[in-house]
């Protein structure tokens, strides 16, 4: 199978972890030769993790034992042609109640930790960890912890910024986030939260998947399709991931940065909220992340269904009329769709041919030169502005399009589309950020 696999352009690697169940022909061979974590009188203490109750741990203070259990790993390689491992657990609550290891006193438990580091990292950069105590020199990938199948900052896809630079800040710069979708402990993510996680992994250092993206396929979702997307642009940056992983090798700092490490002066920046940047886009701050997910544009009060009828009408809206009119109001008919979006119900069907957004009033000749404005417009108005009123000026289109004209050419630099009682701040949260966003990188932004 490894043969297989490696003849697809694949790398393979097994699961591996320091315990060995009581009930495996190698925990005998083990025990005899000392090779578990003991007590003080030479005996092996037992302890259990979560695929066995009466177990024992190799002691990799123990150089006998790691030069046995490393053997064992480096024939397997030579027997299969295996790449490398993934190396699971490790941390200091699997040591027994009572033990002893082969370090000063001063440096228990946390040196057992540092010791099965140094050890699984000799199998070479491939290879995948989930701890570390003072390891921060070992070339492997540091996996975040299992996350919960969920939307929140409870272990869910919000918590995935934060175990980032959690990582990076010390000094753990290679950081694999763990599979797309959450580990499904408690039921399996939904096609949205599945897609929406592959998109936040876009530009992280890896992108790992064990639920396969085919099923979470919907008649609304082609999952198949956007996480394929998802690879293929984390792939176009691959010089980028590697030359933030030399940079981070030579001490410049972590791969992946928050806004304070590039302007830790400005207040804008210190204040940022990293994580908003991947869930809202178009939306107000007192909307909701879940907002997101179904509508971008409407206000928080509209519901999800709202959203696979209508993109920009009220909530008093029906679902009938999404299908004839988007952006008319509900007194609308029908037939006003098949001649003009945008128009009043009172225009005619002749309307259509010459107008898009102009009142009845508007001759043919207005449909030439400008579409959504009132019929006050001249033809010159057409040249420097659309959807624009009477009042505005020509200077106005160059700094403006669809602000009132009470909007300054400054506002045209921070916001498009805002009121103007919105601020220049405005502008970095909201083409829909919220505030904290106006520093937030893109990769490649880094310095």
């Amino acid at each position: 199978m490894v043969d297989l696999l490696h003849s697809m352009g694949y790398r393979v690697t097994v699961w591996v972890t320091p315990f060995i169940n009581n009930d495996c022909e190698s925990f005998a061979i083990a025990d005899e030769a000392k090779y578990f974590v003991k007590d003080e009188n030479g005996i092996t203490q037992l302890t259990s993790w979560w695929n066995g109750n009466e177990t024992g741990i190799v002691d990799f203070t123990n150089p006998d034992a790691v030069n046995w259990w490393t053997g064992r790993l480096n024939r397997l390689i030579e027997e299969t042609g295996l790449d490398g491992y993934k190396f699971d657990a490790g941390e200091t609550n699997w040591l027994p109640e009572i033990y002893t290891l082969n370090l000063k006193k001063t440096e228990w438990p946390n040196g057992y930790t540092t010791a099965y580091i140094n050890t699984v990292s000799s199998f070479g950069n491939i290879s995948e960890i989930r701890t570390g105590v003072g390891n921060q020199h070992n070339p492997v990938f540091v996996r975040m912890l299992d996350k919960s199948s969920v939307w929140s900052e409870e272990n869910g896809l919000r918590s995935l910024i934060p175990s980032l630079f959690h990582s990076g800040f010390l000094g753990y710069p290679f950081v694999l986030p763990d599979m797309i979708g959450g580990n499904a402990y408690e039921g399996k993510p939904s096609s949205e939260l599945f897609v929406r996680w592959a998109q936040a992994n876009t530009f992280m250092p890896a992108i790992q998947f064990s639920l396969v993206p085919w099923d979470y396929d919907t008649e609304d979702i082609n999952a198949t399709e956007i996480t394929r997307n998802v690879a293929k642009l984390h792939a176009d940056f691959i010089d980028t991931f590697l030359d933030l992983a030399r940079r981070a090798v030579q001490g410049e700092g972590p791969m992946m940065r928050p806004t304070w490490w590039l302007c830790p002066k400005e207040e804008e920046c210190l204040l940022a909220n990293q994580q908003d940047y991947y869930f809202c886009q178009g939306l107000r701050s007192s909307n909701t992340k879940e907002d997101y997910y179904f509508c971008q544009g409407l206000r928080s009060s509209h519901t999800k269904e709202d959203y696979y009828f209508c993109q920009g009408l009220r909530s008093s809206h029906t679902k009938e009329d999404y299908y004839f009119c988007q952006g008319l109001r509900s007194s609308h008919t029908k037939e006003d769709y098949y001649f003009c979006q945008g128009l009043r119900s009172s225009h005619t069907k002749e309307d259509y041919y010459f107008c898009q957004g102009l009142r009845s009033s508007h001759t043919k000749e207005d449909y030439y030169f400008c579409q959504g404005l009132r019929s006050s417009h001249t033809k010159e108005d057409y040249y420097f502005c659309q959807g624009l009123r009477s009042s505005n000026t020509k200077e106005d289109y160059y700094f403006c399009q669809g602000l009132r004209s009470s909007h300054t050419k400054e506002d045209y630099y921070f916001c498009q589309g805002l009121r103007s009682s919105h601020t220049k701040e405005d502008y970095y949260f909201c083409q829909g950020f919220r505030s904290s966003d106006r520093f937030y990188l893109r990769l490649g932004q880094f310095r």
